[in-house]
């Protein structure tokens, strides 16, 4: 799917949790045409555009706080063409301005409340958990507490943004909302007051709720118990098994008068499209692959807005560009030269499930899909391989293929870690002196002092 994103590991987890596990769609909960949705923190927008794509009659609100990820939010909304209202605050208990901490390598725990502790241990579990959960998760590839610990640390370096807070009920009154079919709210231990934030007149138009909550101080507990009390089903579910040993819990509740009058199977009513470049072009070549020959299959595909014509209106075979493949310049693509360069490859692609022959210099591990988990992985394959240290925060800040390789020579047991001695010039020098008359030696000490 094409989106603009803070931080791809991160994108890939949300885009999975909401699109693959239908995260937001358990329990009964429903979404249809037609229904108005409230997307409450919603970070770049995933949720709205799954929302979106799958119910284009629905009307939808999303607010998210945080200058640079509203910008991501607002471009996402547009370059979708989603039918949805974006507003650059957050909700609260009362309408106010608040201090919020971005974590930029991990925006999904940026806060007005959570704490540094909170954040650094919510990103160390899930580390732990999805090492677990990978079959090279074995015990000679396990990344030892400390590394674990530069890892997060790494990615936890943020700035503060002074953000803006409102009420629910004041943008129900301000919408003239006259109901809300579901309720979002995933805003990083503050659900509670985002729930305090709405009258007793507006919870009538509430049909649906999910809320990702974190169980700090009786949070979870606090929550139940009010929706229970306003007449709604309950579930709590921590199904995810990434978030296991964390506070996160999912919360879905439902009217109860509201149940077997819509479908309770997650479906939608709109015909499925696709939403990026390569999903649509994966599922062409799936297609294709099914109804011909493989010697049939075309190699490349383009995508085109339309075709080239002529002034006759017959097809311009010479306006057709060339596939990708081989638009690429002749020379740009600069294989591994060293030693260095090799074995990070070879690292690269055991770890990236990818061909060494496809990788050059200039190759981005990030880019080809490596995260935080595999940086672990990466810096203790690479100092088997070689006997070199890599930091953690070196991958981060030279992720290139040939930076890296660089890095590791730098490393290197018994690489010089300066200018290399002119051992000639020493003893030519030594010799010099040895010769000098005690005349001559004094005034060179005067000379010296």
């Amino acid at each position: 799917m094409t989106v603009f994103q803070q931080n791809r590991s991160e994108t890939d987890f949300v885009y999975d949790e909401i699109f693959t596990h239908l995260e937001y769609l358990r329990n009964g909960i429903t979404i249809e045409d037609g229904d108005t949705i409230l997307d409450v923190g919603a970070n770049i927008g995933l949720f709205t555009l799954f929302a979106g794509s799958r119910c284009p009659g629905a009307r939808i609100h999303a607010f998210e706080p945080i200058p640079p990820v509203f910008d991501s939010l607002r471009r996402n909304v547009a370059l979708h063409g989603i039918d949805a209202k974006v507003h650059d605050c957050g909700l609260a208990a009362e309408a106010k301005e608040e201090t919020f901490t971005f974590y930029r390598h991990n925006t999904v725990i940026s806060s007005s409340v959570t704490t540094a502790e909170q954040a650094h241990d919510l990103v160390r579990s899930y580390l732990r958990n999805q090492e677990e959960l990978t079959e090279e998760g074995t015990d000679d590839t396990t990344a030892g507490d400390d590394l674990v610990d530069a890892v997060v640390d790494a990615r936890l370096d943020s700035e503060q943004f002074t953000c803006r807070l409102r009420t629910l009920s004041d943008v129900i009154a301000e919408e003239s909302l006259d109901r809300i079919d579901l309720l979002k709210v995933d805003v990083e231990n503050a659900e509670y007051e985002v729930l305090k934030g709405i009258h007793w007149r507006d919870w009538p138009k509430i049909r649906q709720l999910v809320v990702e909550l974190h169980d700090v101080d009786g949070q979870l507990e606090k929550v139940v118990t009010l929706l229970k009390a306003l007449g709604y089903d309950v579930v709590c579910e921590q199904d995810n098994r990434l978030l296991r040993g964390t506070t996160l819990y999912n919360v879905y509740a439902r009217r109860a008068d509201d149940r077997g009058t819509r479908r309770t199977d997650g479906s939608a009513t709109a015909a499925p499209r696709w939403s990026g470049r390569a999903a649509l072009v994966a599922d062409v070549r799936d297609k294709l692959g099914a109804a011909l020959p493989e010697y049939m299959v075309p190699a490349a595909h383009v995508l085109l807005e339309e075709l080239p014509l002529t002034q006759n209106g017959k097809l311009d075979l010479r306006a057709l560009p060339a596939p990708e493949d081989r638009q690429r310049p002749a020379g740009r693509r600069v294989a591994p030269r060293t030693e260095a360069e090799r074995t990070v490859a070879d690292v690269w692609a055991e770890l990236l499930r990818t061909d060494a022959d496809a990788l050059d210099v200039d190759s981005d591990f990030f880019a080809l899909g490596g995260n935080s988990l595999l940086v672990t992985r990466l810096v203790n394959r690479l100092a088997q391989a070689t006997g070199a240290e890599l930091t953690v925060q070196a991958v981060f800040e030279g992720p290139t293929l040939a930076a890296m390789a660089a890095e590791l020579e730098r490393r290197a047991p018994g690489a010089p870690q300066g200018e290399a001695l002119d051992v000639a010039a020493i003893l030519e020098s030594i010799d010099l002196i040895e010769n000098m008359s005690e005349e001559e030696l004094d005034a060179l000490e005067g000379r010296i002092k």
